[in-house]
Parts: structure tokens; C-alpha cells; sequence
């Protein structure tokens, strides 16, 4: 079952027209992206040949630069104040040029958090230069539970683009590990092989296909069955040791994105899981029979859609196949019905066959996929 925290999310609003975006515990897939798309609407056509024109002048450059390997980029970070700033956000998510960069600055910075995270290093945007120009750029979200998600171009415009990319994902690499960082995700639409290649030069592995879906919430979810034998227990201070313990029970031979295990202690991801979205200690509960956890579910409000994501839903070993996932998705479909939300979204290995056959008779559809690679620091690494 869905076991990611930033590293893998899932219950959100398209910004290239693609599925979700990361979350912090172990994999990050989010859904929580802003609709970017609606920005282009009522574009005037003056401004719609500017950018035409402004692609014509830099498939141009790209022309004039093409070349080897051997071509020298100029690496540098940029801040909000920089000139660069919002057209090197643009490649990264390939928006036209026409989109008002004050609209899509203030909607794109103010989804990432309502508030400055303590326990995380700051974000950290990338540019790559080539004779004073910008060519590509990647943007890295860094998460608590030391992860982050690097998102980077999903269109390559020329051949020398994926060079500079395998330079821009080193040097993200470098930084990332200096600042503590033990993994870092890059989540690729399933529809976009053209950055595997970077990758690969820059040593991400692909780990899996994460597949997104959503269920929307009607009337008759308020109603949903009480679970016999289970009692519930929620989050607070007190008992996140209980949470901690439980979800590292929840890992043993679990079928979601197994190959994490290891790289992070329980408590990292558990504090990844709290940074995705809006937390609400409300809606985290451990499901208990007979006096021992049998399972737990974290739910997470999406900071800009009306859903519910499930950061993470798992179920002890031993108490497999006996209805506590059953009940653990009563409970979550029950609570969002009462908090006035439309969906309930997440995210779900490919590979894992059984928690897929769960949420179809759930009633959950997918919405999207996108292929998960992932790089880990040196004292970390696994084969």
C-alpha cells in the first residue's frame, strides 16, 4: 500500500496538464499542484506571437550552441529577486511565455508552504548558462525527514539541453548531500522519455510507475459502516511513538516501493508526512483489534483543491487480508464527507497489485501515472 512521505504523494491540480506532484514521507507524489493552465486563458494574441517569437529565438541559440558534451554551462542559483527567476521557472515547467509572471509566481510559491518549514533546508532553484544565456534549469523542493523532489523540464528543446540537465541534477546532487539530504526524487510524465537519459548519466535509478487516483465523495459516504473489533486512535504528541512504531510495522514485506526501506529511519518519513499539504492531527488514526495496531491512515488536506490525499495508508503483516484495509478506507471515506471536501486522492505503486484491486472496489479511478527515479546520498546507497 501507499507508503511515501515527501518522497511520493498523491490528490491534486494539474500544472502540465499531467497527474500529481510529490509529497514527504517516503516516495512524494502530491496533488497539490496549481492549475497553471488556467492562467493562459484571455492571453491577448500580441502577447500569444511574443511568445512564439520568444521560442523562434531561443530554438535559434540552441541551433547556434549545439555541440559536444565538452560545451561549458555555467551553473548558478537564483532567488526570487533575479531577472532569471520566473522565465527559469518557466522551462521547468515548459508554460508559455505568455502566462503573467506575476500570476503564476504568486499562485506557484504560495502552494509550496503556508509557512517557512524550520526543519527543512531552504528550496533552492538552479540555472544552467551557456555564453550568458539560460538554457535549462531544475527546481528542488526540499522536505523534513531529510528528502526532496527535484522537478526538471519534461520537454527537452534541443539535443544540448539533456547534456546541461545531467550537469544540473550533479550539481543539485552536491548540494543536496551537503545540506543532510538522503534521497531525492524526480517524478517523470509517463508520456516524456526524453529527460531518462540525464538521469541515468547522473545516476538516478528508476524505482517504479506510481499510478494516481481519485474518488469523488457523495451523500451516501457519510453513512459509511462502523468497523467491529477496531478501535481507533488518534494523533497527538503523546502517542507518536505509537505512529512511529506502526508504520515501520507496516513496511514488512510490503509491496509499495519496497526498495525505500532502509534509507530513512521511521521517524524522517513520519516527519515527511506531516509536511504534505496541511497537516491535521484530526485525521491520522491507528486501527487497533484486541488492544495491537493493526494499521494506520494519514490523511492530508491539499493546500489548494478540495481533497483529502492519503499520505499514507498501511497495514501490519500479520494483519493482512482480514478487513482492516477495508476499514481503514471507511474511515477515510467517512471523514472526508464530513469535512466538506469533493475527493479523496492517492498514489499507489504500479507493482502492487493487491492494494490497486483495493481501490478499485473502493471506487477510485486513475487519473494519471508517472514514472519514479530516485538518487541517494553515498553513505546510503543501495544496490
Amino acid at each position: 500500500m501507499h507508503r511515501h512521505g515527501p518522497v511520493l504523494s498523491a490528490g491534486f491540480v494539474r500544472l502540465r496538464r499531467g497527474p500529481p506532484r510529490w509529497d514527504a514521507g517516503r516516495l512524494r507524489r502530491r496533488h497539490c499542484v496549481p492549475n497553471v493552465d488556467r492562467y493562459t486563458r484571455g492571453v491577448s494574441s500580441r502577447q500569444s506571437k511574443a511568445g512564439r517569437s520568444w521560442h523562434r529565438r531561443d530554438r535559434m541559440a540552441a541551433h547556434n550552441n549545439e555541440g559536444s558534451k565538452a560545451t561549458h554551462y555555467d551553473i548558478r542559483e537564483l532567488s526570487a529577486g533575479d531577472p532569471d527567476f520566473a522565465p527559469a521557472l518557466r522551462r521547468v515547467f515548459n508554460l508559455d511565455p505568455a502566462v503573467p509572471s506575476d500570476l503564476v509566481l504568486d499562485r506557484f510559491m504560495g502552494q509550496r508552504r503556508r509557512t517557512p518549514c524550520a526543519d527543512a533546508p531552504p528550496d533552492f532553484l538552479l540555472g544552467a548558462y551557456c555564453e550568458g544565456c539560460l538554457v535549462s534549469a531544475c527546481l528542488t523542493w526540499t522536505s523534513p525527514g531529510a528528502a526532496a523532489m527535484v522537478m526538471i523540464p519534461s520537454r527537452m528543446r534541443h539535443t544540448q539541453e539533456r547534456f546541461v540537465l545531467s550537469q544540473l541534477l550533479r550539481t543539485v546532487q552536491e548540494r543536496a548531500w551537503k545540506q543532510g539530504i538522503m534521497v531525492l526524487e524526480v517524478l517523470v510524465e509517463a508520456d516524456s522519455p526524453d529527460p531518462e537519459a540525464s538521469l541515468r548519466e547522473a545516476d538516478f535509478r528508476y524505482l517504479t510507475r506510481l499510478m494516481y487516483f481519485r474518488r469523488p465523495i457523495v451523500a451516501a459516504d457519510r453513512e459509511q459502516a462502523v468497523s467491529p473489533g477496531i478501535e481507533w486512535v488518534s494523533y497527538t504528541p503523546e502517542v507518536e511513538p505509537l505512529f512511529t512504531a506502526t508504520l515501520d510495522q507496516t513496511y514488512t514485506q510490503s509491496m509499495d516501493c519496497p526498495e525505500l526501506t532502509g534509507i530513512r529511519t521511521t521517524a524522517q518519513v513520519l516527519a515527511g508526512h506531516r509536511a504534505v499539504g496541511v497537516f491535521d492531527p484530526a485525521l491520522w488514526w491507528i486501527a487497533k483489534r484486541e488492544g495491537q495496531p493493526v494499521g494506520l491512515i494519514l490523511l492530508n488536506r491539499c493546500v489548494h483543491d478540495p481533497l483529502l490525499e492519503v499520505v499514507y495508508v498501511g497495514v501490519v503483516c500479520s494483519a493482512r487480508g482480514t478487513g482492516v484495509a477495508d476499514a481503514l478506507l471507511s474511515r477515510a471515506v467517512g471523514a472526508a464527507s464530513r469535512v466538506n471536501v469533493r475527493d479523496v486522492a492517492l498514489a499507489v505503486d504500479g507493482r502492487n497489485t493487491p492494494a490497486r484491486r483495493l481501490y478499485g472496489r473502493w471506487g477510485f479511478v486513475q487519473t494519471g501515472e508517472r514514472g519514479a527515479w530516485i538518487a541517494c546520498a553515498p553513505r546510503v546507497h543501495r544496490d
